[in-house]
């Protein structure tokens, strides 16, 4: 099992050390009870979980998921402006549903009220909370929008095994919730769809998907295993609708790779294997010079080229 990508901390944390000794063992990750105050490193993920604690969830059940869990698990440093995404409201530790959810109304916006005050000197601002409501089936996990408030609820349907890794916790005890087996392919570096294998990519999403594939694998130094590389080329499309082509997570996505952190040549390669180029010329007409279309411009005009 490999968990020396590009910028790893040294010694695995007792997290770290307790999912490797679980996955070798053959545990279920879902059964191994965490400590979040001993077994979790210093970071904005414990520092949260500490702040829910104290204010308590009225009842309800928390996880956390994305690039700051991922981190965590891979000894990666903390990404000091990175947004926080937290799931909650409609499971129980044990990942088992909890209906119905018009009663679960009341205790949604009374932990809107908690979290909303939550900032330390490495986490500040509440624009960066990412909330969603939660669901999980016997066959899976999915995520459903929730209500629209101060706090910004949106949909979220994680396309990588690696985004279905939730740190889920009751107060201050915790565990993994993994139900695609994300956590393995994190650790050994792979690249792998959630879902049906052979499942074809949703309609106009191939921009988004491919690219959130390519800042993983520059990220975390991943590789697309074989069988999601054919799903993502096997989508590849030579024109787009215009609802397509201005769909802002597409776009969002695409504007992400050209952050200077991840090797613009490799990202280019990445993008024309993906057939992407078409994509990314057609959105440019409805260039309206906002942040996310000069990004995107930076990338047509530079290793694009």
């Amino acid at each position: 099992m490999r968990l020396r990508h590009r910028g790893f901390s040294g010694e695995d944390s007792l997290l770290v050390a307790k999912v490797k000794h679980a996955l070798a063992s053959g545990v279920k990750l879902s059964s191994v009870s965490l400590d979040v105050g001993e077994d979790v490193p210093e970071s904005i993920v414990k520092d949260f979980y500490e702040h829910l604690a104290s204010s308590g969830t009225g009842g309800l059940t928390v996880g956390l998921f994305g690039g700051r869990v991922q981190r965590l698990l891979l000894g990666l440093p903390e990404e000091t402006h990175a947004d926080l995404d937290m799931a909650y409201g409609l499971c129980d530790i044990e990942g088992n549903p909890i209906r119905p959810f018009s009663a679960l109304k009341p205790k949604i916006a009374g932990l809107r009220d908690r979290i909303a005050g939550f900032a330390t000197p490495r986490f500040q601002g509440e624009e960066l909370l990412h909330p969603w409501v939660m669901y999980f089936n016997f066959s899976g996990s999915f995520f459903k929008p929730g209500v629209k408030s101060k706090v910004e609820f949106k949909t979220f349907s994680p396309e990588y095994t690696i985004g279905n890794i939730i740190l889920m916790t009751d107060g201050i005890a915790g565990r993994f919730i993994d139900p695609f087996g994300g956590v393995p392919d994190l650790l050994e570096g792979r690249l792998h769809l959630s879902g049906k294998p052979g499942a074809d990519i949703p309609a106009g999403r191939l921009p988004h998907i491919a690219a959130l594939g390519i800042r993983y694998k520059n990220a975390y130094g991943m590789e697309f295993e074989d069988e999601t590389r054919r799903r993502l080329t096997g989508a590849v499309r030579q024109t787009y609708t215009r609802e397509e082509l201005t769909d802002p997570l597409n776009l969002r996505s695409l504007a992400k790779l050209s952050d200077p952190e991840f090797p613009q040549e490799l990202v280019a390669g990445d993008l024309k294997a993906f057939g992407l180029l078409p994509y990314i010329t057609q959105a440019l007409r409805y260039d309206d010079n906002t942040p996310t279309y000069r990004k995107i411009r930076a990338l047509a005009g530079g290793p694009l080229k």
